[in-house]
Formats: structure tokens, C-alpha cells, sequence
């Protein structure tokens, strides 16, 4: 099977991190996030399911900047392909080939975002928003099931979500984050880490 090819002619964007301004197209973003932001890379394929350790760090994940975890790349089969419709085959055509998918984190604080004063900021309005995001290549849409689990499985939190489209970065509370409140995030985590299960899956809306 071909390799997919990427429009060289997509608009640029600017990297979603925070302090970092560098244009990207949909033909880069592997290559800049490995090489500039260090970030790990794994290939696997629809419906496979991806276990990764995150921690929850204060040093790591600081207030209202965007973290990347990681990112997956998902490796589109022949009969993956075969069985879509004619339009989605011709969306996909232009995918890259393994299509990149960016799994982001931010900690914020509902006071920080609905307050704009200069108050000492209250801790229990903690949170962590998990969210994956991808290049917008024509309208194929991903969908996914994220889930965080506590080191021996007895709590856990699961969200099914759309996967956002780069460099789409606004309402950190919509619906296509899982977010998870300060006192929930404390049952869930182990030594600073937390559990994350990522299951992708073709949107079909």
C-alpha cells in the first residue's frame, strides 16, 4: 500500500505549546514535536489500546501551560481503507501514513479561568484536562475513549471524546476533554502519576 501523502499547501499553524511559536504544517508536526520537544513516539492501529503513565508532577505540569505526553500515529490498514465510503477514501488519501495523533494535558484552575482578578488562587478549584488533538486534513474525524485509572484499578474516570483539531486550543471545559477535579485526581494518583488508557476509533457521524 502507497504511503499517504500530506497537502503540502495546508495552512500553517503555530506549535500549541505554550513558548513555542514555530509555524508547523500537517508534514512537520512529527518531526518538530520528537526533535524539539522531545516527545515519544509509537505507532499502533485503530481500536488498539495504548496504557501510558503520566505524572502529576507540580514541576511537570504547571498552571495554564499545554503539555504533550506523547504522541501515536495510527497505521490505516487496507481493508481499514476498503470498507469506508468513497468521500472518506478520498479524505484519507491524504493522510500521512501513520496519521499523527497528539495526546495533550493542561492544569488550570476554574478561578484562573473565569477570574480575572489578582486573588490569592484557591487549590481546590484545581484541575486536569486531558484531551487528544490532531492536523485537520479534509473533514475525517477520529473519535476516543479516555480513561484514567488509580495504580490498583479501583477508581477510575472515562471519557468518550472527539479528537480536536490543531491548533484548536479554546474552552478548556468543553466536551472533548476529560477533566479531572483536584480531589478526584488525588484518589486517582500514585507517587505523582496517574494511569491513562487511550482507545481511538473512527468517527462515523
Amino acid at each position: 500500500m502507497e504511503e499517504f501523502k500530506v497537502p503540502q499547501l495546508a495552512m500553517p499553524f503555530n506549535c500549541i505549546l505554550n513558548d513555542c511559536k514555530e509555524s508547523l504544517t500537517n508534514s512537520t508536526i512529527v518531526t518538530h514535536f520528537c526533535s524539539q520537544h522531545r516527545v515519544d513516539f509509537q505507532e499502533i492501529a485503530l481500536n488498539e489500546k495504548i496504557l501510558m503513565m503520566v505524572t502529576t508532577d507540580d514541576n511537570f505540569l504547571t498552571y495554564g501551560r499545554n503539555v504533550c505526553l506523547g504522541i501515536v500515529g495510527i497505521r490505516y490498514k487496507r481493508q481499514e481503507i476498503e470498507s469506508m465510503s468513497t468521500s472518506s477514501i478520498h479524505d484519507i488519501e491524504h493522510f500521512p501514513n501513520p496519521f499523527p495523533i497528539l495526546i495533550m494535558c493542561r492544569r488550570s484552575n476554574y478561578q484562573q479561568l473565569f477570574d480575572s482578578g489578582d486573588r490569592e488562587i484557591n487549590k481546590n478549584g484545581d484541575f486536569l484536562a486531558l484531551w487528544l488533538s490532531m492536523p485537520k486534513v479534509n473533514d475525517h474525524k477520529l473519535h476516543s475513549i479516555l480513561s484514567v485509572f488509580n495504580e490498583d484499578y479501583t477508581t477510575s474516570i472515562s471519557k468518550s471524546v472527539d479528537v480536536k483539531y490543531m491548533p484548536d486550543n479554546n474552552n478548556l471545559l468543553g466536551s472533548n476533554h476529560l477533566i479531572i477535579n483536584s480531589g478526584l485526581l488525588v484518589k486517582l494518583s500514585s507517587d505523582d502519576s496517574i494511569i491513562l488508557e487511550i482507545i481511538l476509533k473512527e468517527n462515523l457521524l
